[in-house]
């Protein structure tokens, strides 16, 4: 197990949009917050699925992510990171990968239709959100980044993606200690009936992770109170807890917010501790 990765900001806020063939107005919804207003393709040729993000400056990158998208299970994306509009200076390039990788194999029956291909099948798959994320083998410094996609089969006819992500990235020297939690909050309701029958008000399920880094060095909590006052309340990260395992991501990377500010604890000699609690930020959140 990789040691988590915290990544914020998202670099694509102040990054130009170029490339590809979208929807006429709808590329720039790759940069929105509300996840719901998606950039949508015109058709699946491989020229009109991608996009060119020209960065404000030369930006220190960890974490790419496509979120809230309609790619298919054979679906592939290449990204690349360069220093130079013509990408021949290139600082990072992933290859044609998966957009969904494979699930460990114990989590898979001999049974399930999916058995060969190992990755999540649609039944499943369709209770969560629908995320990509590529984590560079370290921090990169980058000025152009650009996402291709080739998923020839989509039955949408069209590639549909909420938003994009470039993210610079934190992961400490020591990772968060035994005791984390990893659950679900939910905003339905249940009403009963007069006859005791119960009725559901339906809304939405979403993740929550409580975190601590009982370890962290003097420059770690600083870093780490630079992120808080960046992100305040509101702010967007992203949180994968085992970089290592992109089986995992499915169920243990998402965007999130901080539901809460925390202190710092000075506990020994250069030995400080921080707590997070991390709300998922879900489909059609603006916040």
């Amino acid at each position: 197990m990789a040691n988590a990765i915290l990544a914020a900001p998202n670099r694509i806020e102040a990054a130009t949009l170029s490339g590809g063939d979208w929807l006429a107005g709808s590329r720039p919804n790759l940069a929105s917050r509300p996840y719901g207003q998606a950039a949508q393709s015109n058709g699946l040729n491989p020229t009109a699925t991608q996009f060119t993000l020209t960065l404000d400056q030369p930006r220190s990158l960890r974490v790419l992510a496509l979120l809230a998208h309609n790619l298919g299970s054979l679906a592939q994306v290449r990204w690349r990171v360069s220093l130079d509009a013509a990408f021949s200076q290139s600082v990072f390039d992933s290859g044609w990968s998966p957009v969904w990788p494979a699930l460990p194999t114990p989590d898979m029956r001999w049974s399930d239709a999916n058995w060969w291909s190992g990755t999540l099948d649609e039944e499943r798959r369709a209770f969560y959100p629908r995320h990509h994320f590529t984590v560079l083998p370290d921090e990169r410094l980058g000025a152009f980044v650009r996402c291709e996609l080739n998923d020839p089969s989509n039955p949408d006819g069209a590639i549909k993606i909420g938003r994009a992500g470039v993210y610079d990235g934190w992961q400490p020297i020591i990772n968060f200690s035994y005791g984390a939690k990893l659950g679900h909050e939910t905003s339905e309701r249940i009403v009963k009936s007069e006859a005791g029958l119960p009725y559901s008000s339906g809304g939405n399920v979403g993740r929550v992770a409580q975190i601590a880094f009982e370890h962290l060095s003097a420059t770690e909590a600083r870093a780490m109170m630079d992120l808080e006052r960046r992100l305040g309340l509101a702010g967007e990260l992203i949180y994968i807890a085992d970089p290592a395992d992109p089986g995992s991501f499915t169920h243990q990377a998402f965007p999130a917010r901080l539901r809460e500010l925390s202190p710092i604890d000075w506990v020994g000699f250069d030995t400080r501790q921080k707590s997070f609690l991390l709300e998922e930020l879900i489909q059609g959140s603006g916040t």
